[in-house]
């Protein structure tokens, strides 16, 4: 085979992803550890279980589990058919997180290395160098990835919704040249990440809106795919349980959101920004702002944010903790009870979707809050752009991402930039809900320099022409 060929055939982005995601499976499967799964992680694996042995959606981990919609159906479906397949479905749950841990994050390693090899395609194929441009986004990719381990190693839904958001984001470009073929692909790749992510319920519109202002036709066969895809999930949770949505954990976000906004003092400004802050930059900012992690102790004057210290992308650990007072409000579901934002927000979440609350009983719309709001912006923009172990590169990702917008690939970026500000606006804005936006970050950082070199050559060569 001729390697050179091959490279700069027109199957050359083709050879390049394949390239890129066998070395990013390598690096990958290298931060395999031996922890077991837990938290979300084993909600999926408990929910994919009942799917087979009981022919029910549910988390419940009983010998009769009762039909749920606390989690999105792709990622447990999935897995179910990967128990199946490996002949593992009758195992109980607790013991698959333990002793087969490592069949589950090779899992994650194997939709990463998807997302990088699509994404050095997809730069090897839009640059003016393809050659930099595919080793830009790789280098990229691996520093982003290799350095974030929760992501192969806890058993969230990021990979599947890294990969279907990139999908999607590709599709977007491909139907606004007039594919129709790539728009149903496109509502069929945002239906599928609405059955993963449940915000992309919403988001999705965004890029289907975007199109129509190209070809509504095109945004027809869109919407229309989506739609079928979509549709029989909520109409299982209307039937079900009287909700019309994807699954019932948006509103404990939200409400997390609601307190950190509403509640906080002027005094806990300074406190909100250095929890905020990426740990390799704590020590500096707290200098500056006169803060240390003492002062988020029970007592202490940022003790409301102690539980937002956390931070848990890369490979620092910052200690949080969960006062008595909180314990006693999560276990009782009593949020007067709670000290810290946080857990308050999470209890009072809980009981709007257990309909004991409504949003109105704890606030209200006002100009105050509607101030407050906006004041404390600029803290949830700053903290979303930690979901990197180098909070340089988190900034210059994002940056790219918006930067992108402006060029004549705008169409792949409006479904990532929409995702950004949907979490921007409305939820609590925590790092780990950027990560499934790297894909399209690191193609658009990979382009841009590229923009920039090419740029730079070209100046360098007049300039030496003239000389």
């Amino acid at each position: 085979m001729n390697i050179k060929k091959a490279i700069y055939s027109p199957r050359g982005p083709i050879f390049s992803g394949c390239v890129a995601a066998l070395i990013s499976l390598f690096v990958l499967a290298s931060l395999i550890n031996s922890s077991s799964i837990v938290w979300d992680g084993k909600e999926n694996l408990t929910a994919a279980s009942n799917l087979i042995r009981y022919g029910v959606f549910s988390v419940a981990h009983d010998s009769t589990p009762s039909p749920d919609m606390k989690r999105e159906p792709a990622w447990p479906t999935l897995t179910a058919g990967l128990l199946l397949l490996t002949r593992l479905h009758q195992i109980e749950p607790d013991l698959l997180a333990i002793r087969h841990q490592a069949l589950f994050k090779g899992m994650n390693a194997v939709f990463l290395a998807l997302v990088v090899g699509l994404t050095s395609g997809l730069a090897w194929f839009w640059a003016r160098r393809p050659a930099t441009a595919w080793i830009i986004s790789l280098m990229l990719a691996l520093t982003a990835l290799a350095t974030t381990p929760r992501l192969v190693n806890y058993f969230n839904n990021e990979p599947l919704a890294m990969l279907l958001l990139l999908v999607a984001s590709a599709l977007t470009l491909f139907a606004s040249n007039g594919a129709w073929r790539s728009a149903i692909s496109l509502g069929l790749a945002l239906g599928l990440l609405a059955l993963t992510k449940a915000q992309f319920l919403y988001i999705a519109f965004v890029p289907i809106v975007a199109l129509g202002f190209i070809s509504k036709k095109q945004a027809g066969f869109a919407l229309l795919a989506f739609t079928l895809v979509v549709t029989p999930w909520i109409i299982r949770n209307t039937v079900t349980f009287a909700k019309p949505a994807i699954s019932e954990r948006g509103k404990t976000v939200a409400a997390v959101r609601m307190i950190m906004v509403t509640e906080y003092r002027q005094s806990e400004y300074a406190c909100m920004a250095f929890a905020f802050t990426h740990p390799k930059w704590r020590e500096k900012v707290g200098g500056m702002l006169g803060i240390t992690l003492q002062d988020f102790n029970r007592n202490a004057r940022c003790e409301r944010f102690n539980r937002d210290a956390g931070f848990d992308m890369g490979l620092e650990k910052v200690s949080r903790t969960f006062f008595p007072e909180d314990i006693a409000a999560l276990s009782e579901g009593d949020w007067r009870k709670a000290v810290q934002c946080r857990v308050k927000g999470r209890v009072i979440g809980l009981e709007i979707e257990a309909n004991r609350l409504r949003f109105t009983d704890i606030t209200t719309l006002s100009l105050e809050n509607m101030v407050r709001y906006v004041q404390t912006l600029p803290l949830f923009a700053w903290r979303g752009m930690g979901f990197s172990a180098f909070p340089w590169l988190s900034i210059l990702l994002t940056i790219s991402a918006f930067s992108l917008i402006f060029t004549r690939l705008w169409p792949l970026a409006v479904l990532a930039l929409s995702s950004h500000l949907f979490h921007l606006l409305f939820t609590h804005n925590i790092p780990r809900f950027h990560a499934i936006e790297l894909g399209v970050m690191i193609f658009a950082t990979a382009y841009l320099l590229d923009m920039a070199f090419t740029l730079a050559m070209r100046t360098l060569q007049n300039w030496t022409f003239r000389q």
